[in-house]
């Protein structure tokens, strides 16, 4: 029974081990996809404790959507984006401004205007009323 609890620990430790590590790279990386494969070893360490926790299914879900789905996105995003230097020497120019604040404050009294015509009811006030 001690050998099961010891090594229940030490997979429970790797797993963090595995999943700081891929944070640590996806914060810390210079290449962007660099950052991309660091984000797909985070979510593999997550599947990891959902293995561990007694959800396979969840586990899996984890892997399909996540490091499956979510990474090749963020890889094709990555290679149809721009450059660095195409970033450096696209500048916003005046016109481009002059269009963009009267869309911004536009979109602020919009928003505005829809809180402040929104009856805000406390979540206590509403148990038993199953109208949402």
């Amino acid at each position: 029974m001690q050998e099961y609890h010891v090594l229940a620990e030490t997979v429970f430790y790797l797993l963090i081990v595995l999943t700081l590590a891929g944070a640590l790279l996806t914060v810390t990386a210079r290449v962007l996809i660099h950052a991309v494969v660091g984000l797909a070893v985070t979510f593999l360490g997550v599947a990891g404790f959902y293995f561990y926790l007694g959800s396979p299914f969840l586990s899996m879900m984890q892997i399909l959507i996540y490091v499956g789905a979510i990474s090749i996105v963020l890889v094709f995003g990555t290679m149809i984006g721009y450059t660095p230097r195409q970033i450096v020497e696209t500048k916003i120019r005046g016109e481009n401004l002059l269009l963009a604040l009267p869309a911004c404050a536009l979109a602020l009294a919009v928003l505005l205007a829809a809180f402040s015509r929104t009856l805000w009811t406390p979540a206590g006030q509403r148990i038993g009323d199953f109208s949402f």
